[in-house]
């Protein structure tokens, strides 16, 4: 969340200093390559080291820097929802294996030499009816670049709800965060609890806790699992309907011969598909041509009835950072990008929306997963 603006209503940035913000990682290479794209300008190469200099050579509109101040708000206020699930070997209950060392879970939170800090301790909660439910909630401040005439800090929430089912002798974490850094807090987090729990007999410190990451499935596997999982999410108590998928991510794998229908994809780096039903594609009707291609992101599109509030959104379902150099350790990570709500006159605001239908995809995920995942 961003905070209060010193003067970022009274200075259009240009040459020196618009290059901080613009090499600010929550503007990516592709939000620029866009902003470029709409000027008409097209480079050779995109990356930040050259697309960046080109800017600060210009002068740029009021209305450009408001599209790429948007990115940042757009990006970084979607919480994305991440899984870890843990074999539990103990015989306590999760509420006195966090009390027993609570310190030494939520201490050193933060790297070294970094440019945020804790607003405060995290808290953790304990549900009040259930010893084996809990929640551990914080929250981050950083410190921008270039504060000297945008904005001087910015905080961000981020939490981890814990679940220890006895009957499968499992601990599930589930975590949500927002921005970059809240990923890395959640990361050392995550670590703490491993630690602690290992150290006392708990889990195993030598098993890896069991997560969804893009190498579990071969080619045509992720594709049933990302369109099990985009379609499965109909639910008759929220009133869930999956209606189309409107965006997938994908690429061939340049180790396979296409056939000649497809042979228009060859040398292709990433193929983006947008628009209506883009499942019913005439090569994505033939299954036989998912062992071909490397798919890593689906865009969903849902309506939604939740106590008479109606309205759409979309997720996107993937691996995101499977496209930064092939990263086949990227794990699943779910971002709701658009929520709608038709009557703006209720009450009930789009992030306890938002929250519910992340729950709902958080308790069919692992099932759909467990069917299409490699031996």
């Amino acid at each position: 969340m961003k905070k209060s603006l010193k003067s970022i209503d009274k200075i259009l940035p240009f040459g020196e200093a618009i290059r901080g913000f613009l090499n600010q990682s929550f503007l990516t290479e592709t939000d620029i390559k866009l902003f470029l794209r709409n000027r008409g300008v097209f480079l050779y190469d995109y990356s930040k080291n050259n697309s960046v200099s080109f800017i600060t050579s210009t002068l740029i509109s009021p209305g450009e820097f408001d599209s790429l101040k948007e990115s940042q708000g757009t990006r970084e206020d979607n919480p994305k929802r991440t899984n870890e699930i843990f074999q539990w070997e103990g015989d306590k209950t999760l509420k006195e294996a966090i009390n027993e060392n609570k310190s030494q879970i939520l201490t050193a939170l933060i790297p070294n030499n970094c440019n945020f800090r804790l607003l405060s301790t995290p808290i953790v909660h304990f549900d009040s009816s259930n010893d084996n439910e809990a929640k551990i909630i914080l929250e981050i401040e950083r410190d921008d670049l270039n504060k000297s005439w945008y904005e001087s800090k910015s905080s961000f929430k981020a939490e981890v709800f814990l679940n220890l089912d006895t009957t499968k002798k499992q601990l599930r974490l589930t975590k949500t965060h927002t921005s970059e850094e809240t990923k890395q807090v959640l990361s050392i987090l995550s670590k703490n609890l491993k630690s602690s729990f290992s150290d006392r007999g708990y889990i195993d410190k030598s098993k890896k806790a069991e997560n969804i990451i893009f190498k579990d499935f071969t080619h045509e596997n992720r594709f049933y699992f990302l369109f099990n999982l985009a379609n499965k999410l109909n639910n008759n108590v929220l009133k869930v309907e999956y209606k189309d998928i409107s965006d997938i991510e994908f690429k061939p794998d340049p180790s396979i011969q296409l056939p000649d229908e497809l042979k228009w994809m060859n040398d292709k780096s990433k193929v983006i598909l947008r628009g209506k039903s883009i499942q019913n594609t005439d090569f994505l009707l033939k299954t036989d041509n998912y062992q071909l291609l490397i798919l890593w992101s689906v865009e969903a599109l849902y309506r939604f009835d939740i106590g008479g509030i109606q309205g759409t959104f979309t997720l996107q379902i993937g691996f995101p950072d499977y496209s930064r150099n092939d990263y086949e350790e990227a794990e699943l990570i779910i971002v709701p990008n658009k929520c709608y709500i038709f009557d703006r006159s209720h009450v009930m605001k789009k992030n306890e929306i938002t929250k519910r239908l992340l729950d709902e995809i958080d308790r069919i995920k692992f099932d759909i997963y467990d069917k299409f995942k490699s031996a």
